[in-house]
């Protein structure tokens, strides 16, 4: 499994693992929410319905009578004591009793109004609301027609009952079983006798709705999740196919090819990772290139002297030789042997610089006076060509520096107007100001550098005339110290040359 692969297959998981936690977080709330909207309504109409059959005068003989629009469902049962007679009696409106506990009829008659849900004789669930009313709403007439409807309570409860009064006190389950239960209190003849009444309607339609709900819910999780899946690989797919592109690209660019480049163009996170990997590949290609140039000059550079001190040292050796053969042949090697000293030194000196481990020890100079000590040692150096060296308008400006290295970026400079200068001609040098940066000129009068050649001749080991550069001395890597040195005090060197009509180098240093 690749890493396109891996990044699939988790941001699939943790897609589908998120997404089922929130189905299943949503599902239960719309199920509660849903049962609570039910059974609220549910009890709001049985306390309707309940206000309006207390309105009724003759309360009794209208339920028996059925004087009133009552649902099929509906259950209404009305418990009272009859006139001269302390034994609780029931009447039911189309002969449906609610079985209810001896629990609920006596907080009913201590005048607790409550709601219960109570287990029918069929199997399902009523939820009922019991009320407690005056006694003397049940026969104001005082006729006996109410005597012929007693029905004495059973000793024993009905199925058993959940309650909960208005208060939110649960009056829990009215117990099976044959032990004996306190029958309800019984009032004085003289006392006002307290009635209930208690009416209930099947729960049976809000708990299909909620199975059907569920049976629905139970459905829709699996087919959601599996289309959820489904989209979410196609998006995991869509999304890491960029870094899938990346990956492949990045694998087959390798260390002796960095020609490729990863071809993301999305304005997105990835884009921009994509133009961040091309840049740094190019850099790195860059770099790559240049060392094999470096090595490559380098190896050539050094294999010239050693090839010189070979042959020579293997043309003395055939037979014997003078004194006078020895020492021109010892001088050649010495020759060569300081020229290859030169060389190591200067790339030494760049590979610290590259690194970043060239020390440089900065001090106040007085670049003005520097240069003007500087022309002393040029000056000895002009004469084997008897060339002239200037010192045009210099002013005394202070920089932070390293006079070390400035000398060597100077006498780079020097010898390489010295090199490429005709004998007779003229080498000047100035220095002046320009806003905070002290510019410091060095012009020749020589054969002057092509403008192809401009861009490149700060590069390691470039030349203008490879056969007279090596001729005379020179390695191809003056300039590119004199630019590590400029760069190493925060400046910049620039040349401006025409060819026929000499070269100007210009060195730029920031003021103290």
């Amino acid at each position: 499994m690749n890493i396109f692969q891996s990044l699939k297959f988790k941001f699939t998981i943790w897609y589908l693992a998120i997404l089922g936690v929130l189905l299943f977080l949503l599902s239960i709330g719309v199920y509660f929410n849903l049962a609570h909207i039910l059974h609220t309504e549910l009890d709001a109409s049985l306390q309707s319905r309940a206000s309006q059959i207390l309105n009724f005068r003759d309360i009794l003989t209208i339920v028996k009578e059925g004087r009133f629009e009552g649902d099929v469902a509906e259950f209404i049962n009305i418990y009272y004591y009859p006139r001269d007679n302390t034994k609780l009696t029931h009447i039911s409106f189309r002969s449906n009793d609610i079985p209810v506990s001896e629990e609920l009829l006596a907080q009913t008659l201590a005048g607790l109004k409550s709601f219960n849900t109570i287990d029918s004789q069929t199997g399902g669930h009523i939820r009922v609301y019991a009320v407690p009313f005056s006694n003397d709403m049940v026969d104001s007439s005082g006729k006996g027609s109410v005597n012929k409807m007693k029905r004495p309570l059973p000793e024993r409860p009905g199925p058993n009952s959940r309650n909960s009064n208005k208060s939110g006190k649960k009056s829990g389950k009215a117990k099976r079983g044959s032990g004996k239960q306190n029958p309800p209190p019984r009032p004085p003849n003289n006392q006002k006798k307290p009635a209930i009444l208690i009416i209930g309607r099947s729960t049976e339609n809000i708990e299909q709705t909620l199975d059907g709900l569920l049976h629905t819910l139970l459905i829709f999780i699996p087919v959601t999740m599996l289309f959820s899946g489904a989209g979410g690989l196609f998006l995991a797919r869509r999304a890491l196919q960029p870094v899938d592109q990346i990956t492949r690209i990045a694998r087959d660019i390798g260390e002796s090819d960095l020609s490729g480049r990863i071809t993301v163009h999305t304005k997105d996170e990835l884009g921009w990772l994509a133009r961040i990997l091309n840049n740094m590949i190019e850099r790195l290609e860059k770099a790559f290139l240049r060392q094999k140039e470096f090595t490559a000059d380098a190896s050539h550079e050094l294999r010239a002297p050693l090839a010189v001190i070979e042959a020579e040292s293997t043309f003395m050796l055939q037979r014997p030789r003078s004194e006078e053969d020895y020492q021109r042949s010892l001088e050649l090697v010495a020759q060569e042997t300081r020229h290859m000293s030169n060389i190591i030194n200067q790339l030494l000196m760049l590979a610290r610089g590259d690194s970043n481990r060239e020390q440089v020890l900065f001090q106040e100079i007085n670049l003005g006076r520097f240069l003007r000590e500087f022309k002393k040692d040029g000056e000895v150096l002009c004469r084997d060509k008897e060339l002239e060296l200037h010192l045009d308008q210099v002013k005394d400006l202070i920089i932070n520096g390293d006079a070390m290295q400035l000398k060597q970026l100077f006498m780079n400079l020097l010898q390489n107007g010295i090199r490429y200068t005709d004998k007779g001609g003229i080498i000047s040098v100035s220095l002046r100001r320009e806003g905070d940066t002290a510019v410091a000129t060095m012009s020749d009068s020589g054969i002057g550098i092509p403008e192809s050649a401009l861009p490149y001749v700060f590069e390691r080991f470039y030349r203008v005339d490879k056969a007279r550069s090596r001729s005379e001395g020179g390695s191809g890597l003056g300039l590119a110290i004199c630019k590590l040195i400029a760069e190493n005090h925060k400046g910049s060197i620039e040349v401006d040359s025409k060819e026929g009509e000499g070269s100007t180098f210009f060195v730029r240093l920031p003021l103290a």
